[in-house]
């Protein structure tokens, strides 16, 4: 099957597209002079919200329902597109979205821990929330992912293989698992 790489990164940059929109609008009309980290909040909400799709709850058969006529093939190219598109939606657009939620959230907390140290008159100084180190939590959170787990576990094979043919004793029980991957899809894209 051949991948269409410029709909992928079409749907990709539309996505990018409006996040950056999304955020614009709410630092716009938040100001972000607030200090509350307000900003940060609607835009990673905006930014989930104007994304996410059921690439594979609703897309899946809706997409299969326009190529019902079509040879099984490009049946199963189209959803090899949505798989994708799936895994690059909790693998890059969720991450941005969850970054900032979290951003939102740790500046919330260091608003309300100032204002309580006005409000006691003690100085105790505290730190501003490090972007690297709320990025490394909503990184964390891959380990349970299934779907972007196997995507980059197959996608390192392909890197570092040069995409070579599995060992056929690896085979036989990828294939056999595989051959499950059609129905639990929905399931997968679900708790991913």
């Amino acid at each position: 099957s051949s991948l269409k790489w410029e709909v992928i990164a079409a749907v990709l940059s539309a996505k990018v597209v409006l996040i950056l929109l999304g955020c614009a609008v709410s630092w716009a009309s938040t100001r972000s002079t607030d200090g509350t980290g307000f900003a940060y909040t609607l835009g990673g909400a905006t930014a989930l919200m104007a994304t996410m799709s059921d690439d594979m709850g609703i897309g899946l058969p809706v997409f299969l329902s326009f190529w019902s006529d079509s040879p099984a093939q490009e049946r199963g190219e189209v959803i090899l597109h949505l798989i994708i598109l799936s895994a690059l939606q909790s693998a890059v657009i969720n991450p941005v979205s969850f970054l900032l939620l979290g951003l939102g959230r740790a500046r919330s907390e260091e608003r309300q821990e100032f204002l309580k140290e006005a409000d006691g008159g003690t100085s105790t100084q505290h730190e501003r929330a490090d972007v690297w180190s709320v990025l490394f939590e909503v990184l964390k959170g891959f380990r349970t992912n299934m779907m972007v787990m196997a995507c980059l576990a197959g996608g390192l094979y392909n890197v570092l293989t040069d995409a070579a043919p599995l060992p056929w004793w690896l085979y036989i029980p990828v294939d056999v698992a595989g051959q499950a991957f059609r129905p639990l899809v929905l399931v997968i894209g679900g708790m991913a």
